[in-house]
């Protein structure tokens, strides 16, 4: 697979999430900036070079402990929709190696 920069990884996620997160507190999606300052340099969400203890992968995942209100995953609506799901049937232009591997080289000395 391809390696993602920050970018690729913006545009990949965007399909999925950007009909809920656009706008307002939960606007990770409204712009690459956004996406960068709110999820990528946040560690409540991303932990460079720690895809396994990255919150951000556990939410697409689906064993988050944030976002209660839709059971700890991204997109909502239960087991089978979950992004990492969706990636695993095709449905999605990224996959979740490719996201632990961006995140993994996030803590690599450049």
């Amino acid at each position: 697979p391809i390696a993602l920069t920050n970018e690729t990884a913006y545009s990949g996620l965007s399909g999925p999430c950007k009909g809920c997160h656009v706008v307002g507190a939960l606007g990770f999606f409204a712009s690459l900036n956004d996406f960068e300052t709110l999820i990528v340099n946040n560690p409540k969400f991303i932990v460079p070079g720690d895809p396994e203890t990255s919150e951000f992968l556990q939410l697409l995942e689906g064993g988050s402990n944030l976002a209660p209100n839709s059971g700890g995953q991204m997109p909502p609506g239960g087991p089978n929709n979950t992004f990492a799901q969706q990636a695993a049937n095709g449905a999605t232009t990224i996959t979740m190696e490719q996201l632990e591997s961006w995140i993994a080289a996030m803590g690599e000395s450049p």
